[in-house]
Protein backbone atom coordinates (compact mmCIF):
# COMPACT_ATOMS: atom_id res chain seq x y z
CA UNK A 1 0.00 0.00 0.00
CA UNK A 2 2.73 2.36 0.93
CA UNK A 3 4.43 1.87 -2.40
CA UNK A 4 1.74 2.53 -4.39
CA UNK A 5 1.45 5.37 -2.36
CA UNK A 6 4.78 6.21 -3.39
CA UNK A 7 4.16 5.53 -6.79
CA UNK A 8 1.18 7.29 -7.15
CA UNK A 9 3.01 10.84 -5.84
CA UNK A 10 6.31 10.27 -7.78
CA UNK A 11 3.71 10.26 -10.77
CA UNK A 12 1.69 12.94 -9.52
CA UNK A 13 4.60 15.24 -9.37
CA UNK A 14 6.45 14.07 -12.56
CA UNK A 15 3.58 15.09 -15.11
CA UNK A 16 3.28 18.54 -14.20
CA UNK A 17 6.76 18.72 -14.14
CA UNK A 18 7.61 17.09 -17.55
CA UNK A 19 4.59 19.05 -18.85
CA UNK A 20 6.16 22.49 -17.77
CA UNK A 21 9.62 21.54 -18.85
CA UNK A 22 8.34 20.14 -22.52
CA UNK A 23 6.30 23.30 -22.99
CA UNK A 24 9.61 25.34 -21.65
CA UNK A 25 11.74 23.73 -24.61
CA UNK A 26 8.53 24.31 -27.18
CA UNK A 27 8.71 28.05 -26.15
CA UNK A 28 12.58 27.83 -26.90
CA UNK A 29 12.79 26.52 -30.10
CA UNK A 30 12.74 28.56 -33.37
CA UNK A 31 9.88 29.04 -35.17
CA UNK A 32 11.31 31.18 -37.99
CA UNK A 33 14.91 31.91 -39.22
CA UNK A 34 16.07 34.45 -41.61
CA UNK A 35 16.72 37.99 -42.84
CA UNK A 36 15.62 41.58 -42.55
CA UNK A 37 16.61 44.66 -44.33
CA UNK A 38 16.05 48.18 -43.26
CA UNK A 39 17.65 51.48 -41.86
CA UNK A 40 18.55 50.54 -37.90
CA UNK A 41 17.61 54.09 -36.37
CA UNK A 42 16.69 52.55 -32.64
CA UNK A 43 18.90 50.53 -29.64
CA UNK A 44 17.93 50.95 -26.70
CA UNK A 45 18.42 48.88 -23.24
CA UNK A 46 15.56 48.57 -21.03
CA UNK A 47 15.04 47.69 -17.18
CA UNK A 48 11.50 47.03 -15.60
CA UNK A 49 10.02 45.65 -13.13
CA UNK A 50 9.23 42.32 -15.11
CA UNK A 51 12.68 41.64 -15.56
CA UNK A 52 13.76 42.07 -12.07
CA UNK A 53 15.72 45.48 -12.70
CA UNK A 54 17.47 43.25 -15.15
CA UNK A 55 18.64 45.39 -18.58
CA UNK A 56 17.66 43.79 -21.95
CA UNK A 57 18.20 45.33 -25.42
CA UNK A 58 15.39 46.65 -28.01
CA UNK A 59 15.73 47.57 -31.67
CA UNK A 60 13.95 48.90 -34.55
CA UNK A 61 14.66 48.56 -38.12
CA UNK A 62 12.51 50.41 -40.77
CA UNK A 63 11.66 48.22 -43.26
CA UNK A 64 13.44 48.74 -46.63
CA UNK A 65 14.50 52.50 -48.13
CA UNK A 66 12.58 55.90 -47.33
CA UNK A 67 9.50 53.69 -45.43
CA UNK A 68 7.46 54.99 -42.43
CA UNK A 69 5.23 53.66 -39.75
CA UNK A 70 2.96 51.31 -41.42
CA UNK A 71 0.89 48.31 -40.36
CA UNK A 72 -0.50 45.67 -43.10
CA UNK A 73 -1.86 42.21 -43.18
CA UNK A 74 0.34 39.34 -43.35
CA UNK A 75 0.08 35.94 -45.19
CA UNK A 76 -1.34 34.50 -42.20
CA UNK A 77 -3.60 37.16 -41.97
CA UNK A 78 -1.70 38.49 -38.59
CA UNK A 79 -1.12 42.10 -38.42
CA UNK A 80 2.56 42.80 -39.22
CA UNK A 81 4.08 46.38 -38.71
CA UNK A 82 7.29 48.57 -40.06
CA UNK A 83 9.22 49.41 -38.51
CA UNK A 84 10.22 45.71 -36.92
CA UNK A 85 10.57 45.73 -33.56
CA UNK A 86 13.73 43.07 -31.84
CA UNK A 87 14.91 42.12 -28.79
CA UNK A 88 18.87 41.79 -28.29
CA UNK A 89 21.52 41.23 -25.74
CA UNK A 90 23.16 44.52 -23.90
CA UNK A 91 26.25 43.40 -25.48
CA UNK A 92 24.93 43.48 -29.05
CA UNK A 93 22.93 46.97 -28.34
CA UNK A 94 26.81 48.30 -27.59
CA UNK A 95 28.37 46.55 -30.32
CA UNK A 96 25.94 47.42 -33.52
CA UNK A 97 25.09 50.91 -32.28
CA UNK A 98 27.82 52.36 -34.70
CA UNK A 99 25.81 51.29 -37.59
CA UNK A 100 22.57 53.58 -36.18
CA UNK A 101 21.02 55.10 -39.17
CA UNK A 102 22.57 52.92 -42.07
CA UNK A 103 21.05 50.58 -43.72
CA UNK A 104 21.60 46.98 -42.96
CA UNK A 105 20.80 43.39 -42.76
CA UNK A 106 19.49 41.72 -39.36
CA UNK A 107 19.64 37.97 -39.50
CA UNK A 108 17.24 36.64 -36.86
CA UNK A 109 15.68 33.73 -35.37
CA UNK A 110 11.89 34.18 -33.55
CA UNK A 111 11.05 31.90 -30.92
CA UNK A 112 7.94 29.38 -30.79
CA UNK A 113 6.30 31.77 -28.39
CA UNK A 114 8.17 34.50 -25.52
CA UNK A 115 7.88 32.87 -22.26
CA UNK A 116 9.26 35.49 -19.98
CA UNK A 117 9.96 39.26 -20.27
CA UNK A 118 13.43 38.47 -18.96
CA UNK A 119 15.58 38.43 -22.04
CA UNK A 120 13.11 41.07 -24.54
CA UNK A 121 10.07 42.43 -24.99
CA UNK A 122 9.52 40.62 -28.49
CA UNK A 123 10.03 36.88 -29.67
CA UNK A 124 12.25 38.07 -32.51
CA UNK A 125 16.05 37.58 -31.03
CA UNK A 126 19.23 38.66 -32.85
CA UNK A 127 22.08 36.91 -34.40
CA UNK A 128 24.09 39.47 -36.43
CA UNK A 129 23.80 43.06 -38.03
CA UNK A 130 25.73 43.84 -41.12
CA UNK A 131 25.56 46.92 -43.38
CA UNK A 132 23.98 46.01 -46.64
CA UNK A 133 26.32 46.76 -50.28
CA UNK A 134 26.29 46.27 -53.62
CA UNK A 135 28.75 43.13 -53.83
CA UNK A 136 26.54 40.98 -52.12
CA UNK A 137 24.12 40.77 -54.94
CA UNK A 138 23.71 37.39 -56.57
CA UNK A 139 25.60 37.02 -59.77
CA UNK A 140 22.87 37.25 -62.77
CA UNK A 141 19.40 36.26 -62.91
CA UNK A 142 17.72 33.25 -60.74
CA UNK A 143 14.79 31.60 -62.56
CA UNK A 144 12.88 28.59 -61.55
CA UNK A 145 9.71 27.19 -63.82
CA UNK A 146 6.28 28.15 -62.61
CA UNK A 147 3.02 28.68 -64.08
CA UNK A 148 0.23 30.66 -62.18
CA UNK A 149 -3.49 29.30 -62.55
CA UNK A 150 -4.24 33.71 -62.28
CA UNK A 151 -1.62 35.79 -63.50
CA UNK A 152 1.79 36.14 -63.87
CA UNK A 153 4.44 39.29 -63.87
CA UNK A 154 7.14 41.24 -62.64
CA UNK A 155 7.28 43.96 -60.27
CA UNK A 156 10.20 45.92 -59.37
CA UNK A 157 11.19 46.45 -55.67
CA UNK A 158 13.73 45.76 -52.71
CA UNK A 159 13.07 42.01 -51.00
CA UNK A 160 13.15 43.41 -47.31
CA UNK A 161 12.49 40.01 -45.39
CA UNK A 162 13.55 36.25 -46.54
CA UNK A 163 12.71 33.81 -43.77
CA UNK A 164 12.31 29.67 -43.31
CA UNK A 165 9.09 29.42 -40.95
CA UNK A 166 6.92 26.67 -39.81
CA UNK A 167 6.55 24.58 -36.58
CA UNK A 168 6.28 20.85 -38.46
CA UNK A 169 6.40 22.17 -42.41
CA UNK A 170 8.96 24.77 -43.55
CA UNK A 171 8.19 27.48 -45.79
CA UNK A 172 10.04 29.58 -47.65
CA UNK A 173 8.48 33.49 -47.32
CA UNK A 174 9.34 36.87 -48.66
CA UNK A 175 8.65 40.68 -47.97
CA UNK A 176 8.95 42.82 -51.10
CA UNK A 177 9.02 46.77 -50.85
CA UNK A 178 7.01 47.73 -53.79
CA UNK A 179 8.91 50.26 -55.89
CA UNK A 180 12.02 52.09 -54.84
CA UNK A 181 10.22 53.65 -51.63
CA UNK A 182 7.41 53.74 -49.59
CA UNK A 183 4.99 51.87 -47.81
CA UNK A 184 3.66 49.13 -50.28
CA UNK A 185 4.60 45.89 -48.71
CA UNK A 186 3.63 42.48 -50.56
CA UNK A 187 3.90 39.15 -49.25
CA UNK A 188 5.06 36.44 -51.79
CA UNK A 189 6.33 32.71 -51.18
CA UNK A 190 9.80 31.08 -52.83
CA UNK A 191 9.06 27.86 -54.88
CA UNK A 192 12.65 26.10 -53.41
CA UNK A 193 16.29 26.55 -51.44
CA UNK A 194 18.21 27.58 -53.80
CA UNK A 195 15.33 30.68 -54.96
CA UNK A 196 15.48 31.40 -51.31
CA UNK A 197 19.01 31.73 -50.93
CA UNK A 198 18.91 34.29 -54.43
CA UNK A 199 16.52 36.56 -52.28
CA UNK A 200 18.29 36.70 -49.24
CA UNK A 201 21.64 37.59 -51.09
CA UNK A 202 19.41 40.36 -52.82
CA UNK A 203 18.66 41.17 -49.43
CA UNK A 204 21.59 42.12 -48.50
CA UNK A 205 22.68 43.68 -51.41
CA UNK A 206 20.13 46.35 -50.87
CA UNK A 207 19.49 47.21 -54.16
CA UNK A 208 16.23 47.00 -56.31
CA UNK A 209 15.52 43.75 -58.46
CA UNK A 210 13.22 42.94 -61.01
CA UNK A 211 10.77 39.94 -59.40
CA UNK A 212 8.74 37.86 -61.63
CA UNK A 213 6.11 36.03 -60.26
CA UNK A 214 2.97 33.96 -61.02
CA UNK A 215 -0.59 34.26 -58.64
CA UNK A 216 -2.46 30.97 -58.19
CA UNK A 217 -5.74 30.67 -57.16
CA UNK A 218 -5.38 29.34 -53.84
CA UNK A 219 -2.10 28.84 -52.32
CA UNK A 220 -0.73 25.28 -51.19
CA UNK A 221 -0.42 25.48 -47.44
CA UNK A 222 2.08 22.24 -47.34
CA UNK A 223 4.60 24.59 -49.44
CA UNK A 224 3.76 28.21 -49.40
CA UNK A 225 1.98 30.93 -47.48
CA UNK A 226 0.65 33.72 -50.20
CA UNK A 227 -0.64 33.06 -53.58
CA UNK A 228 2.33 34.51 -54.85
CA UNK A 229 5.20 32.53 -55.98
CA UNK A 230 8.48 33.97 -56.99
CA UNK A 231 9.91 32.76 -59.70
CA UNK A 232 12.09 34.72 -61.03
CA UNK A 233 14.70 37.46 -59.68
CA UNK A 234 17.35 39.84 -61.59
CA UNK A 235 19.33 42.99 -60.80
CA UNK A 236 18.26 45.80 -62.02
CA UNK A 237 19.87 49.68 -61.96
CA UNK A 238 19.09 51.93 -58.82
Amino acid sequence: MKRRSALLLAGAVAVPVVGIGGYVAYSGSTYSQGWRMGQLFKLSNRRSWRRLFMAAGEGELSLGQDSSRAQWAGADGQPVQNPWLFSASVEQIARYEPLLGHSVAVRYHQLQKKLTAFHGDTDYRIDEIVPVGAGRAPVGACAVSGRGARSSGTRIGRIVKSTVKGTLIKTHECTVQVGNSGNVFLEMSVPNEAMHDCATASLLSGQPVAISYVENIISNPLNRDTNYEIVGIRPVES
